[in-house]
């Protein structure tokens, strides 16, 4: 098919799938199984060529599935969100979304032109926001060939966070746009210098205007972007360069973001997410001294549960200082406390959990364990793939962020443990494929 009839049947596909969603069809999630499904086919089979098409087709099918159902805004923090887009900003109101330039500049601004923040929300921030897997695509395409880039974006898709959680999240959904340009800008081996530099502030900063939480992420992965590379430059790991020769560039993107941090969070509410954040790090120290509950740790049949028992005072004996009258408590190990999906991702309630539960987490961790596969073959094969250094820096960072997800107390609290996965996707899922492909090549 040329290209004018695959985007013309693209197109009617999401509109189909957005009217079913709108006039709540039953039969609209059945048809977005089919859709996906079917693509995917036909892509195997070399039917289809016009790779960013179908991934465009695919996001927007799964995303307005979410967004467009009913007649009202889906989500729970979104209610929010559609509060303050309607307000405008109050630098002095000490809200979260308060905080987002998109909620207060951007929303107030197209509803002055005509566009109501309901279709905003339902519709227009939706459709933006199926570009994101389409930027990917050209991203992961520059490293690993077109049709592998199409499985890599298709897995991130997939996973539900992208279409369930993130979709009901507005300022996520459009900060995303600039990670997934970072992420672009990062693959580019075309994009040099001092424009590379300025690109990655660019959309640092922007993404952090439209939401604090993906600020975070993209600091994490700019020290992973420079610091990965300037420490295998410190060992003198040759195949690794640093993507910086002049250090005052390297510090554009650092210095942009801190102080969009400190200056945008800083004049909002008096600074109130400032202190926020300076909280949770000082929470994650001080819990990550004492990883464990500082009372005798016993082997409970239900680690969840914390059994509180009194001590037995004699009678004969009165009790003069009340604190005397002590509970001992069983001791529960931090993993244990962890919060539920983090206990998921690592395989603690795998016996507690349904038939369909068990399912689902076996395929988590046959994805888990193919993207650390693919990770340990792209180390060992290096030159067979087209991953810029810089690029390989940011999937360790990833990793990183994964386990201190995992391993440091209060870590995830920040955010969640689900849109930590999602975030380090946008440069672990081209490893699913690497993964498979080495698997599979091992085979033969």
């Amino acid at each position: 098919m040329n290209k004018p009839s695959d985007t013309l049947i693209a197109c009617f596909l999401v509109l189909m799938t957005a009217i079913g969603a709108y006039t709540l069809n039953t039969y609209t999630p059945y048809l977005t199984i089919v859709v996906i499904i079917l693509i995917s086919i036909l892509v195997v089979k070399g039917k289809l060529h016009n790779y960013s098409i179908w991934v465009w087709c695919i996001s927007a099918c799964l995303v307005l599935g979410t967004t467009m159902l009913g007649h009202y805004i889906v989500g729970s923090d979104i209610h929010g969100e559609y509060y303050v887009a309607n307000k405008g900003l109050d630098i002095n109101y000490q809200y979260v979304n308060n905080t987002s330039a998109l909620l207060v500049f951007v929303c107030p601004a197209l509803k002055f032109i005509g566009i109501s923040v309901l279709w905003q929300f339902k519709l227009l921030f939706p459709l933006l926001y199926s570009l994101v897997p389409v930027i990917l695509y050209f991203a992961f395409k520059k490293q690993i060939g077109g049709i592998k880039a199409f499985y890599a974006v298709l897995f991130f898709m997939i996973v539900p966070v992208f279409f369930i959680e993130i979709a009901q999240i507005e300022k996520s959904m459009i900060a995303e746009i600039f990670l997934a340009l970072m992420v672009y800008v990062i693959a580019s081996k075309e994009i040099k210098g001092f424009k590379k530099h300025l690109s990655l502030a660019s959309c640092a900063m922007m993404a952090t205007l439209c939401h604090y939480t993906i600020g975070i992420f993209v600091i994490m992965f700019l020290c992973g972007y420079y610091g990965v590379p300037f420490i295998c430059n410190l060992v003198r790991i040759k195949a690794i360069r640093l993507p910086y020769r002049n250090v005052k560039w390297a510090l554009l993107p650092i210095i942009g973001i801190v102080a969009t941090f400190v200056l945008w969070f800083g004049m909002i509410g008096d600074g109130f997410m400032l202190t926020y954040f300076n909280n949770v790090a000082h929470n994650s120290v001080t819990a990550a001294k004492s990883p464990f509950v500082e009372t005798e740790t016993i082997i409970a049949p239900m680690p969840t549960t914390t059994i509180i028992v009194p001590s037995v005072t004699p009678t004969d004996k009165p009790v003069d200082n009340p604190r005397a009258d002590k509970v001992k408590s069983i001791g529960i190990s931090y993993m244990d406390r962890q919060e539920p999906l983090v206990r998921t991702a690592v395989g603690m309630d795998f016996f507690d959990s349904s038939i369909q539960g068990k399912a689902f987490r076996l395929v988590q961790y046959l994805t888990q364990g193919l993207i650390v596969i693919g990770f340990m073959f792209l180390l060992w094969k290096y030159k067979q793939y087209n991953f810029t250094p810089e690029f390989v820096g940011c999937i360790a960072t990833a990793f990183a962020i994964i386990l201190g997800v995992i391993f440091v107390p209060q870590f995830s609290s920040l955010v969640n443990a689900s849109r930590y996965y999602q975030a380090c996707l946008f440069f672990l899922a081209p490893m699913l494929v690497v993964g498979v492909e080495q698997l599979c090549l091992a085979k033969k």
